[in-house]
């Protein structure tokens, strides 16, 4: 299922939700995959996320495929991270393809730490 926008207040994804513009929600969480536009959040705690723009307070997900990724506390990407641009308080990563970074703090995980994430 595919829907057009959404916004809310809580947002639960458990399995996979596509939306064709954007999301707006205080939080997003589950352990599923978030497939949209944009995404404005407060906090994103995720599996997967997969899209355009994505603007919050706080991130934390496996997986992160984004073109810009605004995250105005912290950001940590246990798995793969692949933004052309991030802006972070504190960006805690493994593995990751970034064209362009702004943050206060970059924290890269060994090796043998994101291997054990899942």
């Amino acid at each position: 299922m595919c829907y057009e926008s959404l916004e809310t207040e809580y947002i639960i994804v458990n399995g996979c939700v596509k939306v064709a513009s954007g999301i707006s929600a205080k939080t997003v969480s589950g352990d599923g995959v978030v497939k949209a536009q944009s995404v404005h959040a407060g906090d994103i705690r995720v599996r997967e996320l997969e899209c355009g723009s994505v603007i919050c307070r706080r991130l934390i997900a496996h997986q992160a495929q984004t073109m810009e990724l605004i995250a105005s506390k912290s950001a940590a990407v246990s798995v793969f991270l692949s933004a052309q641009y991030v802006k972070a308080g504190k960006l805690t990563v493994s593995v990751s393809e970034i064209d362009e970074l702004d943050a206060e703090e970059v924290v890269n995980l060994g090796a043998k730490r994101a291997a054990c994430s899942d």
